[in-house]
């Protein structure tokens, strides 16, 4: 029962999230949600980042999941991520904070807009998942946290993400 719940909240949440001041020419979210909902792993550039990268905890102890271009959508590659983030949760019974970054393209307001949804896209599935809606904080930062602080492509890949840090 708790397979299928979490199975349609992961739907829904790769079909049903996201925003965009303009479509990119790929449309990497949209091949990512057809790619999950039919159990593939999607093989484009935007994705790769998030299935490759060996994203280990910092020293404050934070984990991070990345993003497409304009896009809310959980990466297949996120899962992974998201599931020891639960784990530690559970272990623990600590707090966590879901923090939503963008890169520097775009408006204040739009990236501010797009770090809340890809928080809250976060959180979601983590609640999806049994994390309790209280121990969970979300907050957008928008551009102004970059993890790399680079002007090219692979920095804004980068920076393009949700930040998991216990509170």
């Amino acid at each position: 029962m708790q397979t299928r719940i979490i199975a349609t909240l992961t739907a829904s949440l790769l079909l049903g999230v996201g925003c965009s001041h303009a479509k990119p020419k790929s449309e990497p979210g949209l091949r990512t949600a057809r790619a999950t909902a039919n159990g593939e792993r999607p093989q484009h550039a935007e994705t790769a980042h998030a299935q490759t990268e060996d994203d280990q905890p910092s020293s404050a102890g934070s984990r991070s999941i990345y993003f497409a271009l304009d896009s809310a959508l959980i990466a297949y590659g996120a899962q992974p991520v998201l599931q020891e983030v639960r784990s530690q949760e559970k272990a623990s019974g600590r707090a966590l904070r879901v923090e939503g970054n963008c890169d520097e393209r775009g408006t204040t307001e739009y990236n501010l807009a797009l770090g809340d949804q890809r928080a809250r896209a976060a959180a979601k599935y983590l609640e999806a998942m049994g994390v309790p809606k209280d121990k969970l904080e979300v907050v957008t930062y928008g551009s102004e946290r970059p993890k790399n602080p680079g002007h090219n492509e692979e920095a804004w890949a980068n920076n393009r993400r949700a930040d998991f840090v216990w509170r």
